[in-house]
């Protein structure tokens, strides 16, 4: 998936109140289950000899977060403007 175009939302500042808003709910419910789920099948694949790695960041405009994904078969980005919207987007790498 590739940002087409600079997005007119701003990101979201608010990421860690969100989070802990979240804490008592089920993790599967919590919208941030993908991201958790990326991250232990990649540990899952590096523990199985496979070379796997992720670089959160920005794009250059700051026009949203990304999460790109680096493994054996190649590379692949997602964008969003907050975490929770990027860890949902990582469900797409499962």
């Amino acid at each position: 998936m590739k940002l087409s175009s600079p997005r007119d939302a701003k990101l979201d500042k608010t990421n860690t109140k969100v989070l802990r808003a979240k804490v008592d709910e089920p993790l599967s419910k919590s919208g941030y289950y993908g991201l958790l789920f990326l991250l232990a099948d990649m540990l899952d694949g590096i523990a199985n000899n496979e070379s796997w790695y992720c670089i959160i960041g920005a794009t250059k405009d700051k026009s949203a977060f990304s999460l790109t994904v680096v493994g054996d078969a190649g590379r692949d980005s997602v964008y969003a403007v907050s975490l929770q919207e990027l860890a949902s987007k990582a469900e797409t790498f499962s």
